[in-house]
């Protein structure tokens, strides 16, 4: 993996949540939640427009795996300002990928693999021992493609991390936790994406929407205390 593209990364996400930890204190009677997630996403099939100087257009319906564990890993992260009233001020980060599965000829390598990466923010609301979300935000792109023989890589040079601002994202998500001791728990959380995002390749550029839906498993700190009274008396209910 590109070090510059690693760092940068890094950099991005380490921006991130320093932003939303700010912004934490100010909240009277907040409660900071933080979750990490494991897990997949799978791509509906969507329309892909490749444009590159020389050649005609690519036109046609692209299909995408996710490979969680290939080159990169894929993973999703939470952060949440409970107040009152079970409502919540959210961060969701989400390195999602993509790999195209049927190119036609011309068409080497095109993959989207040190990050789909979407930065969505949003609300939140607990509600019967379900947590429920909608968010929307940034695309952050990196992309690699060899199309023609000719490449484009994730990186450009030295002082190209290949990271890019490349479209927007929302999202709608249900999760639900399972306290394990005091404020700590596991959590599974899944969410569907509807991005668009437009990438460059060698002398051209690549129109990239995408619908996903996310299934993660993983663990927090954090949330309101009094959240497992209310899933207790739910269940007299």
């Amino acid at each position: 993996m590109n070090r510059g593209s690693l760092l940068a990364g890094q950099r991005l996400r380490t921006l991130a949540v320093t932003v939303v930890l700010l912004l934490a204190p100010r909240a009277g009677h907040a409660q900071l939640a933080l979750s990490i997630f494991g897990g997949s996403s799978f791509s509906a099939p969507t329309p892909l427009h490749i444009t590159q100087a020389g050649f005609p257009d690519f036109d046609f319906t692209a299909h995408y795996q996710t490979k969680p564990f290939y080159e990169t890993y894929y993973y999703a992260g939470r952060l949440a300002l409970w107040g009152k009233q079970n409502k919540a001020w959210i961060f969701d980060y989400t390195h999602h990928k993509v790999y195209l599965t049927n190119p036609p000829p011309g068409i080497q390598q095109f993959r989207i693999t040190y990050g789909y990466n979407q930065f969505a923010f949003g609300r939140a609301f607990y509600s019967r021992g379900l947590i429920y979300s909608v968010a929307a935000g940034p695309v952050i792109g990196n992309p690699f493609s060899e199309i023609h023989g000719q490449v484009r890589d994730h990186s450009g040079g030295p002082w190209d991390s290949g990271y890019l601002l490349a479209g927007a994202t929302a999202q709608i998500g249900l999760s639900k936790q399972f306290r394990i001791i005091d404020r700590f728990f596991l959590v599974a959380d899944s969410r569907v994406s509807f991005s668009y995002a437009r990438v460059p390749v060698s002398n051209g550029h690549a129109n990239v929407p995408n619908v996903a839906l996310h299934l993660h498993f993983g663990a927090g700190f954090g949330g309101p205390r009094h959240w497992a009274t209310i899933a207790k008396e739910d269940q007299t209910d």
